[in-house]
């Protein structure tokens, strides 16, 4: 389940400091965000469903949510009704998400 990479460089490469890091993984070396690693891992996990309130501090993660295959995002605007939602969804699917 995790997957070995090499960190080559952890300066500012375009839009804010530390946004991305200079990676190996699989014998190739690319350009990713912490926030892509985190949405990897979570549908690693067999998660299909993402209830989030977005925001100006979770815009990374709203923004890398896209570039994985098979994750849902389901925006809601108050962050209680986001904790009811994965509530009753995890309750009635038996299931994470």
């Amino acid at each position: 389940m995790f997957r070995r990479i090499k960190i080559y460089d952890r300066r500012n490469l375009e839009y804010g400091r530390w946004t991305y890091l200079l990676v190996e993984q699989e014998g190739k070396k690319m350009k990713k965000k912490l926030s892509d690693f985190v949405w990897e891992y979570i549908a690693e996990l067999g998660i299909k469903h993402v209830f989030m309130f977005p925001g100006g501090g979770a815009m990374h993660l709203v923004d890398s949510i896209g570039s994985v295959e098979g994750l849902k995002y389901v925006t809601l605007l108050h962050e209680q009704a986001c904790s009811f939602a994965a509530e009753t969804y995890a309750r009635i699917s038996d299931n994470m998400g």
